[in-house]
């Protein structure tokens, strides 16, 4: 399922010197040049009024302008992409989706945009990152005679230092592999993309990366007292299992990452409408984030200790579904009524939480599309803990690669709206006018977090670009996000963050 990963090299020779198929350089909206494009436009023997001559004034970051290089030329090309000349690395990385999505039939690229950033590695992360998303396309469902002739293969950071080292796992591949993993797998039916294919994937990914990996099988989980995500099931021909993966790094930190493995949410019997359910093969893009890292931390040697849990099941309607009015019991002995059978996200990451507290973890991350759109809209993962410094260090990372969060807060005063007659608690609530569904949902998670230093990502919103809200600029469809993030931040966990 996965695709060719992108190679990358550093070259300190002359812009003018370079041989690719085109060349990536910035410019600011005001139209002023960025490092690197006046001597690529003097190279080409074009002049900057003439690259822009049919450029608006104030054009919006993310704007790519394709000029042709002469015939014969070393340099086929080059895409001048917009971008403010004092970025952060988030405005870095999209700047380089959309010169990715722009070039994703140029073979071999080259580019000055980590220039902008210092030549920092966060930033040559960041701009790595954001060309693998751009040139991402599935296209293992389309005819031989319909697939490009070619696609972007190698990248030449061209820079002003001879010094600069690569981050980490970009020389390998690896780094910009575990998102192109994620969005694949976001990308890819939800009738292939079943329990029991996605829980394969996900060991033939761990048993290349030296992570060891373990399946638990629907009889395993009964045996085990996993109720919620036998019931989440229960409506599905698909049957559950869940994915336990163990990367052991040393003396380092230990951690657990958690993710939502919603092969597909039809709502269950509280059936989504057609427009929302369109997209609902995302739903277990955390479960293949948090897969994605954790290979990713075993690749890169990083010295952190990691244990990784991905419940998946199918939440589907029929006459086996679980209903509205039911009540779970969860696995730590409490009990749930079931108020809406969409809301089956929390239930089963709630037994995952539960099956890793008192592990002796140093902190334990969950990641879900658990709500759909979040208050803070496509650009930013909503982030909600119990402990102020993790929800930082996860702030932090995802600021580091270009793929930011927010915090939202664990509103104590929003519990009433969980509340149920017949149960311990509910799994949702209307809460009349006011939706407050992303805060609801970290709420019922923080408790199956007791005693743990928790934090938990809503990455609906995040996960997958695909309505009128998304940038024009933009690659349609999965975003990786946030694999680089999770990264960044086992990276910084283990002494090596990314940030000179």
């Amino acid at each position: 399922m996965t695709k060719t990963p992108l190679e990358f090299h550093v070259a300190s020779h002359a812009v003018a010197e370079v041989q690719a198929d085109v060349l990536v350089v910035p410019f600011a909206p005001s139209l002023e040049l960025g490092p690197g494009a006046a001597e690529a436009l003097a190279a080409l023997g074009i002049e900057a009024a003439q690259a822009f001559a049919s450029t608006a004034s104030d054009p919006e970051p993310g704007l790519v302008i394709r000029v042709p290089g002469p015939r014969g030329h070393a340099i086929g090309g080059l895409a001048l992409v917009c971008v403010p000349l004092a970025p952060d690395c988030t405005a870095l990385r999209h700047a380089a989706a959309a010169a990715g999505l722009a070039c994703r039939n140029a073979e071999r690229l080259a580019t000055t945009l980590h220039r902008l950033g210092g030549e920092r590695r966060d930033a040559i992360a960041a701009v790595a990152d954001g060309l693998a998303w751009g040139r991402h396309r599935l296209t293992a469902y389309k005819r031989k005679t319909d697939l490009p002739a070619a696609e972007l293969r190698e990248v030449v950071l061209l820079c002003e230092r001879d010094d600069v080292v690569l981050p980490a796992g970009l020389d390998s591949g690896a780094r910009v592999a575990a998102s192109d993993l994620v969005r694949t797998l976001v990308a890819t039916p939800a009738s292939d993309a079943t329990p029991a294919a996605l829980a394969a994937e996900a060991a033939r990914v761990a048993n290349g990366a030296g992570v060891s990996c373990r399946i638990w099988n629907q009889e395993d989980l009964a045996a085990a007292g996993f109720e919620a995500i036998l019931a989440v099931s229960r409506g599905s021909a698909n049957e559950p299992c869940m994915v336990e993966l163990r990367y052991e790094g040393g003396g380092g930190p230990r951690v657990g990452l958690v993710g939502k493995g919603i092969t597909y949410d039809t709502g269950g019997l509280d059936l989504k409408g057609a427009a929302d359910m369109l997209e609902m093969k995302n739903d277990m893009a955390g479960g293949a984030a948090v897969i994605a890292a954790t290979c990713a931390a075993a690749q890169l040697g990083l010295p952190v200790n990691v244990v990784t849990l991905v419940p998946f099941a199918e939440n589907m309607p029929s006459g086996t579904a679980f209903r509205p009015g039911d009540v779970i019991r969860q696995l730590d002995g409490t009990t749930t009524e079931v108020v809406s059978p969409d809301g089956e996200g929390r239930l089963v990451l709630a037994d995952a939480l539960t099956h890793l507290r008192g592990s002796g973890l140093d902190a334990i991350v969950d990641v879900a599309t658990l709500t759909g759109p979040t208050a803070v809209g496509i650009e930013l993962w909503a982030v909600l803990g119990n402990d102020r410094a993790l929800v930082a260090e996860l702030l932090e990372a995802g600021a580091r690669a270009g793929d930011p969060g927010w915090e939202l807060p664990l509103w104590q005063s929003y519990r009433r709206f969980m509340r149920s007659p017949v149960a311990d608690r509910s799994n949702s609530s209307e809460s009349g006018s006011y939706r407050v569904t992303t805060m609801l949902g970290g709420l019922f998670l923080e408790d199956f977090a007791a005693g743990e230093r928790w934090a938990h990502l809503d990455i609906a919103a995040t996960a997958e670009w695909r309505d009128m809200a998304v940038p024009a600029w933009a690659p349609r469809g999965p975003t990786g996000s946030p694999t680089a993030m999770l990264i960044g931040w086992l990276e910084s966990l283990g002494g090596e963050a990314c940030s000179s």
